[in-house]
């Protein structure tokens, strides 16, 4: 505050920025409450405020490459995506489940992109879901009950993708 003071006084009102919580705190606090198996892949992780395209940035403005967040695939921030999730949610927040335009004509553009043979499109909300879909189908087209799958790689939080998963044997508590 030496460089530059409050304002406040000069104006009138109250207008510092909030105070920063304590990370160290606030990291306690998600501790007590997140299941264990929730990694922070830091030993003092940083505190994230924001994220800009692939970029994660922290509370004192510092930009991390994000190579790890599978959420955000299309980065964070970006304008297009933001306004676009932003009109649609204001008119039509559902599922596959009901009838409406936009599911036919999405799953025709689906299915143009589709391998010739493939008829018909099974919309799920998440990779998780898609993973223990396909691993459904697998088991119902081949009649047999195993599985290969990439090491290392991450495939979903439900048992059956957990299971495939090489996260059982980095975090055994997992499940």
């Amino acid at each position: 505050r030496r460089f530059c003071p409050s304002p406040s006084r000069l104006l009138g009102f109250e207008c510092d920025a909030p105070a920063l919580a304590d990370s160290a705190q606030l990291l306690a606090r998600r501790d007590a409450s997140f299941a264990r198996s929730q990694k922070h892949y830091y030993q003092a992780p940083p505190q994230i405020e924001r994220g800009w395209r692939n970029h994660l940035i922290d509370m004192q403005g510092r930009s991390y490459l994000d190579m790890l967040n599978n959420v955000a695939v299309l980065g964070h921030g970006h304008p297009r995506m933001a306004y676009e999730a932003a009109r649609q949610w204001s008119l039509l927040n559902t599922n596959s489940r009901f009838h409406y335009a936009a599911i036919a004509e999405f799953s025709e553009r689906l299915l143009k992109l589709a391998p010739d043979g493939m008829d018909r499109v099974f919309l799920v909300n998440s990779g998780t879901e898609a993973n223990d879909l396909a691993i459904r189908l697998a088991w119902a087209y081949s009649g047999g009950r195993e599985m290969l799958s990439v090491l290392e790689a991450y495939h979903g939080w439900s048992v059956a993708t957990d299971a495939i998963s090489t996260s059982i044997a980095d975090n055994p508590q997992a499940l």
